[in-house]
């Protein structure tokens, strides 16, 4: 958490401030930036009601949510916002509010409001109306919201969603499996906390979702982008289905005229499922690829495919089930994260343990991806210790300056940099 939210007020200077507004941190469940008007009692209201925050009075925004520029706000300000506070919230009540001088300007000032949500009288209304933080802008609360924050106040103190990494053992991953990429997209649905199932036709929903996602585009760029066959897909199937958790399940192989047998195969897994207390949902998608006989796969391939991957499970298959869910076409923004995944060693596949055991470099773990991925785009590597798996977050902000391709880019630069890859060149990505 950047030092603003906890540092004494006396301690803030207008460097710092500075700072934060060059990382160009985009509007989120916990930043708010305005420069005047009403508006900034209903952001104070919503963080208030919701996971508290920082409210920024006098930096502007751009279209995305990120801050463009400080303007400032005249001396006097401060003043006047905390009296409108003292008189039009209900019940009456200020949070901490920080003036700080623009350099160089005698008449200007930023003020950071600063919201504690453990001080909060709860619920907090702003001329009769309860408003609540989602990603980057407020809501009217709904009557759901309403009841929890009135009847359950501690179980509504935090609803933020909360990172799982899930590898891909964990979570039935098919045991053919060569390679593995994986998305996964999560989200707390507080304003269910009386449900504890799926929406109905959620099947139909998933396989909607994914016909209209880019799946199909990481699927080819993975296997057929390498080859002259043209490709063959089965169904959607249902392969799992109770009140709380749906897993589907579709295939894809290559044919040609004059080979059919080819023993190349993708199948894609779909797992949606409704969890805990809060509820959480989650949307796990795998991408699991059985490499023909001495074949592997080009880690450019897998930088090409694995944005598709997480874009389908983040923002098509997890908004159509939460609306569904929900009634509501909007929402914090999910918590995504990706992962690249060898087979566990003791499912590896038979004939990938023979044809490289005579190298007694590889076969110290049949679960090292080098077995199965070519990672020579990257650079050098420092190390000769295996390579299982990689894992890491996909962040908003980075989502929504860099694009899908850029933001998974970043995450891969991570598993990398962990892998050894000092250095790691990967390729630049367009934003959509």
């Amino acid at each position: 958490m950047h030092s603003l939210f906890h540092m004494p007020a006396d301690q803030i200077t207008f460097a710092m401030v500075q700072d934060f507004v060059g990382l160009r941190i985009p509007e989120n469940l916990r930043i708010e930036y305005k420069t005047s008007g009403d508006k900034s009692l209903e952001g104070i209201a919503a963080m208030a009601n919701t996971n508290g925050g920082i409210l920024f009075y006098g930096v502007s925004e751009g279209k995305t949510g990120v801050p463009e520029e400080i303007v400032g706000a005249p001396h006097g300000t401060r003043e006047a916002l905390v009296n409108k506070m003292a008189t039009i919230f209900d019940p009456p009540w200020t949070p901490e509010v920080i003036e700080i001088p623009i350099d160089g300007s005698s008449d200007k000032v930023v003020l950071l409001v600063r919201i504690d949500p453990d001080q909060v009288p709860r619920p907090l209304l702003h001329q009769g109306t309860v408003y609540v933080r989602l990603e980057g802008r407020n809501e009217r609360a709904t009557r759901l919201l309403l009841l929890a924050m009135l009847t359950e106040p501690a179980k509504f103190e935090n609803p933020l969603p909360q990172l799982g990494l899930h590898l891909p053992r964990q979570y039935e991953v098919p045991p053919q499996g060569d390679l593995v990429l994986r998305a996964v997209a999560n989200i707390n649905l507080h304003m269910l906390r009386g449900r504890h199932r799926l929406p109905r036709g959620t099947s139909r929903t998933v396989v909607e979702a994914l016909e209209q996602s880019p799946i199909n585009e990481a699927v080819y760029q993975l296997m057929f982008g390498r080859t002259d066959m043209e490709p063959a897909t089965s169904p959607w199937v249902p392969i799992q289905a109770t009140a709380t958790r749906v897993r589907l399940a579709k295939e894809y192989y290559p044919t040609s005229p004059d080979d059919v047998n080819v023993d190349e195969r993708i199948n894609v897994y779909c797992t949606v499922k409704l969890h805990g207390a809060q509820p959480l949902l989650e949307v796990v998608l795998d991408v699991v690829a059985d490499l023909a006989q001495g074949d592997t796969a080009v880690f450019n391939d897998i930088e090409k495919a694995l944005p598709s991957v997480a874009r389908s499970a983040a923002a098509y298959v997890l908004p159509r089930i939460a609306q569904a869910a929900t009634g509501l076409s909007g929402g914090p923004d999910p918590t995504t994260s990706v992962f690249v995944s060898g087979p566990p060693a003791d499912l590896a596949s038979e004939h990938q343990k023979t044809r490289y055991q005579r190298s007694s470099l590889l076969h110290r773990n049949a679960r090292d991806l080098a077995l199965y991925v070519d990672f020579t785009s990257l650079g050098e590597r420092v190390g000769r210790d295996s390579i299982s798996h990689g894992a890491a977050e996909v962040l908003p902000y980075e989502i929504n300056e860099l694009g899908w391709g850029g933001a998974v880019r970043e995450a891969l630069i991570t598993m990398a940099m962990d892998w050894g890859f000092t250095e790691p060149r990967l390729l630049q990505h367009a934003k959509p």
